[in-house]
């Protein structure tokens, strides 16, 4: 019997709005230049959470506020399987893949929104459990994540909403001995917002308030390399088609990583207050099933 062939496929970009899953989800169509709506088909009407892209194209969102996830092998047809959160839930927390583990990392807790915590969590994949973590040294809330190497980096977040305290600092965590480090004095000052991805090479790409910048993991030194023409706090980063993708509101901007020019493609169609990206393999004729947003959130 010959064997099944594989579909071909190609990386796609997706966006979400980790608060309101089924009406902000969307997959950019480059050759129509245009975004294409997931529509959410799972018993669960309230799917939500922040997207971690793990081998293959399987996802996992986690809400760790809500104390709940969701898993799917093919999140382009918006089927979701719940996933649940054995820890201490928190909003505002840093989430990252690393080593076969999610982790969960600072945050705050329902009964002080304004004050961030310690905690780490981890989740393994393989044990399908949770499990307490070394806690940061420095406690943040909303911190810019990333891992490389069986090192988990977290940089800046706040420390405190009122008043505004931020951390300049970058925390490296050694996954294998649960060992963190500080770097202190990584970001410039009120770097509020920062979101980071790796890239390769040794760097990865950090956005500030209104720059694109490039942190070099030998000497763990921060270089400014573009300008954004907006001041927005809050976005998130990813690696596509080997360039950097950054979305704030709205607003998708592509980042070339030699030249560092960065362009911009169709704005979402839709303006939600964050977003989270994520870049993953999807079968061409996937496309074939999703439909443009409906006019009427076109008209809002």
């Amino acid at each position: 019997m010959a064997a099944k062939q594989t579909p071909p496929s190609k990386e796609a970009l997706i966006v979400f709005n980790p608060e309101d899953l089924p009406s902000f989800s969307y997959v950019w169509h480059d050759r129509e230049e245009e975004w294409l709506e997931i529509e959410n088909k799972s018993e669960d009407d309230d799917v939500s959470g922040f997207p971690v892209a793990l081998e293959g194209s399987r996802v996992v969102l986690l809400d760790s506020g809500q104390g709940i996830g969701y898993t799917s092998e093919q999140c382009w047809t918006g089927a979701w399987q719940a996933l649940h959160c054995s820890f201490e839930h928190r909003a505002s927390t840093g989430i990252v893949h690393e080593a076969g583990s999610i982790y969960v990392i600072g945050g705050t807790r329902p009964e002080d929104d304004e004050t961030a915590v310690s905690n780490v969590d981890r989740y393994s994949l393989a044990d399908k459990s949770w499990e307490r973590s070394a806690d940061l040294p420095n406690a943040v809330m909303s911190p810019a994540v990333f891992a490389h190497e069986q090192r988990v980096f977290v940089l800046g977040g706040c420390c405190r909403i009122v008043p505004l305290q931020t951390s300049r600092h970058l925390q490296v965590l050694d996954v294998q001995h649960d060992k963190w480090t500080v770097v202190p004095d990584v970001l410039p000052k009120e770097s509020e917002g920062v979101s980071a991805v790796f890239f390769g090479h040794d760097r990865a790409f950090v956005t500030l308030k209104d720059a694109v910048a490039v942190l070099d993991l030998h000497d763990l030194k921060l270089s400014l390399v573009a300008h954004l023409d907006d001041d927005f706090s809050y976005g998130s980063m990813t690696v596509h088609a080997s360039k950097i993708v950054v979305v704030r509101q709205n607003k998708v901007r592509i980042v070339d990583p030699d030249s560092f020019a960065v362009t911009c493609i169709k704005d979402l169609p839709c303006d939600p207050s964050w977003t989270a990206c994520i870049s993953l393999p999807m079968p061409l004729n996937a496309y074939n099933e999703l439909e443009s947003p409906r006019e009427e959130m076109d008209d809002e």
